[in-house]
């Protein structure tokens, strides 16, 4: 069974491995770039608490959501660079959305009322996350869409008989 726990423990050999080969060989994962973990394991934590089906409160869905998305984005870009920040910070909205549908789903009174601001956040971060990845492919897009348009204009059109 995977717990909490276990996930911790994995993940502290990760980063004592990172720092030993920090430390003895050029070139190896910086250890200073994993503090986006001090937000991602007490998101599992939350999680872990309100996925709990006895002593749970499934209140906890809406930190672990948060911490655990900004968690997961901090990592990635200190991981990947900080450059990533300029296309993923739609993802900071995300963050609530993701816990509150969480909550919507694990709470058995499945309040309607919860979806609309999980409905405006994540509509809001899915668009402006859309604009700036189409922002970065705008060279590629153009060129993707005449060749979609034209394999779309060859393909034969079914007449009804």
């Amino acid at each position: 069974m995977i717990t909490v726990r276990r996930i911790a423990g994995v993940l502290v050999i990760l980063f004592g491995v990172s720092v030993l080969f920090d430390f003895n060989m050029p070139g190896a994962i910086n250890p200073f770039n994993w503090w986006p973990m001090l937000l991602i394991l007490p998101g599992l934590g939350f999680e872990k608490g309100a996925l709990d089906k006895e002593h749970g409160n499934t209140g906890m869905a809406v930190p672990a959501g948060i911490f655990l998305t900004y968690g997961g984005l901090l990592l990635i870009c200190s991981l990947l660079g900080w450059h990533w920040m300029s296309r993923l910070w739609p993802l900071f909205l995300a963050g609530p959305a993701i816990g509150m549908l969480q909550l919507y789903w694990l709470d058995g009174r499945r309040d309607r009322g919860l979806l609309i601001p999980v409905f405006v956040l994540g509509g809001l971060s899915l668009c402006f996350l859309m604009f700036g990845l189409f922002s970065s492919l705008r060279g590629y897009l153009g060129p993707i869409l005449l060749i979609g348009l034209g394999l779309f204009l060859l393909i034969p059109k079914h007449r009804k008989k």
